[in-house]
């Protein structure tokens, strides 16, 4: 099947569906589509779901752009026409990407995806242009397990910034070291995206299971201690060198959410212990400051439920 993706997964210039192959395949796919079981659409149905998607969603490459006709749609349904022109090709590969949106298999990279999503939450493009460069690098998070100042599970984490399309993306993959537990040794990669507003850093994470279609969990954070260190990021501003706040992790493997204190050191190499969960006296001292000074906020306000 031709790649019908762009560099970053986004919707290819219209000059790139010149090759006839790619637009029998669009036009093969779109009539897959048609007749998925269960939802089966005749062509006034299909062509209705087109012209919604043009005038709602579509971005036209130019201003002849039209949704085409019924009788267009029903001549790509019964095979009469065996390909579909460029600038129908441009309008079908987005309509199609849209139609098969699902969410738990966009790949990380998908920066333009990514961005028109966090849209909705009021992204701050000069504020995310402040944070990305400061943000991007290697970082080592800890978060509560268990009770306050006991175990903590500690796990390497990175921040990519993408300028062209203001996202911030992350990654953070959690390997357990507890010696005669079931998940002992298991790794756990979380994707996600983190979005500045103010003076805090939000960040969302998700671990999908894309054999069942779906997302296994999700994890969320809200960093409202930041700290910046002297060292310079590429936009020449400080970097950030320590942040701390509350995670809460819970969907479908948990009964009810809990929240926990959580940390995030940056770091130029990855931290290693000998368990994971690590004891609290194990932690770096400056890590382990900022622990305390925020479980003692926590258990003071007790606002949220403490395992």
């Amino acid at each position: 099947m031709p790649a019908l993706m762009g560099k970053f997964g986004g919707i290819m210039p219209i000059s790139d569906f010149d090759s006839e192959d790619l637009r029998r395949d669009l036009l093969t796919r779109l009539q897959e589509l048609a007749d998925k079981p269960g939802s089966e659409m005749k062509f006034p149905e299909l062509a209705a779901e087109i012209e919604d998607f043009f005038e709602t969603y579509y971005r036209p490459p130019d201003e002849k752009s039209k949704a085409p006709p019924p009788g267009t749609v029903q001549n790509w349904l019964d095979g009469t026409t065996k390909a579909i022109n460029r600038r129908n090709a441009h309008l079908i590969d987005a309509f199609l990407r849209h139609a098969d949106a699902d969410f738990t298999k966009i790949p990380i990279t998908e920066f333009q995806r990514i961005s028109d999503l966090l849209k909705f939450f009021g992204g701050q493009p000069k504020r995310i242009a402040q944070i990305g460069p400061a943000l991007a690098g290697t970082w080592m998070m800890y978060r509560r397990w268990g009770e306050p100042r006991t175990d903590y599970i500690v796990s390497p984490v990175s921040f990519f910034f993408d300028a062209n399309h203001h996202v911030i993306t992350t990654t953070d993959t959690v390997k357990m070291r507890l010696k005669g537990a079931e998940f002992d040794g298991a790794e756990e990669r979380w994707d996600g995206v983190a979005l500045p507003q103010g003076s805090y850093v939000y960040t969302i994470y998700r671990t999908p299971d894309t054999d069942a279609e779906r997302v296994n969990n999700l994890k969320f954070a809200v960093f409202d201690d930041l700290s910046f260190s002297d060292e310079k990021s590429s936009n020449g501003l400080r970097k950030l060198y320590i942040m701390s706040g509350f995670s809460m992790i819970g969907m479908n493997h948990h009964t009810s959410g809990n929240a926990f204190v959580c940390v995030l050191e940056r770091v130029k190499k990855e931290r290693t212990f000998p368990t994971n969960p690590v004891p609290f006296e194990m932690l770096p001292e400056h890590v382990k400051d900022r622990l305390d000074k925020k479980e003692g906020k926590f258990i003071r306000e007790n606002h949220f439920k403490i395992q």
